[in-house]
């Protein structure tokens, strides 16, 4: 028999999104079997929604549940970000160097005034970029890979390598007998 206060634990956890069903079975003390059969009863589905419910509640004053809402502070920061550069590229547009991309800033100096790359508006404009790419599902990561010669490759590799063209291509195409 379990304790009811487990089951009640494990569906806040279980609304949280952020352990293993088997990290969460191990916290509330009972198999994983056992928490997938709870998983599966109405009465667990409800409080796990009310447990996401209240948690939502919370984060909505903070804006921070509702993707939506993530979506459209992202969107308005960028269109802020966008606007500063809009007037710099009107304000420097004379400024050789690139005062017309808007992405240069005015620095006076006791020796008199300096135009430089606004860094910060730079670093603010691609991260708002990505972490919106992000939300929206659109970011991708970029792996370099390294490709090796097939005079470095061992023999299986080799191999493995003729089985994988045969198989995409036919025999006679890779023995050059097509």
């Amino acid at each position: 028999m379990t304790n009811p206060e487990n089951k009640y634990e494990a569906a806040s956890l279980v609304a949280a999104g952020q352990l293993t069903e088997e990290r969460i079975a191990k916290l509330c003390g009972v198999s994983r079997a056992c928490l997938t059969r709870w998983k599966r009863e109405k009465a667990f589905q409800q409080m796990v929604a009310d447990h996401f419910a209240a948690f939502r509640e919370k984060c909505d004053a903070r804006s921070i549940a509702d993707r939506n809402r993530r979506i459209g502070i992202l969107d308005d920061t960028l269109a802020g970000l966008l606007a500063i550069k809009a007037r710099r590229s009107v304000q420097f547009a004379s400024i050789p160097g690139g005062g017309h991309t808007g992405l240069l800033m005015q620095r006076n100096t006791t020796v008199g005034t300096e135009y430089r790359v606004d860094g910060v508006l730079v670093r603010s404009l691609l991260a708002v970029s990505e972490q919106a790419a992000r939300e929206t599902g659109q970011w991708t990561e970029i792996h370099e890979h390294r490709m090796r010669r097939l005079k470095d490759l061992s023999e299986a590799e080799l191999e493995s390598f003729v089985t994988d063209a045969e198989k995409e291509y036919g025999a006679a195409a890779v023995r050059g007998e097509a």
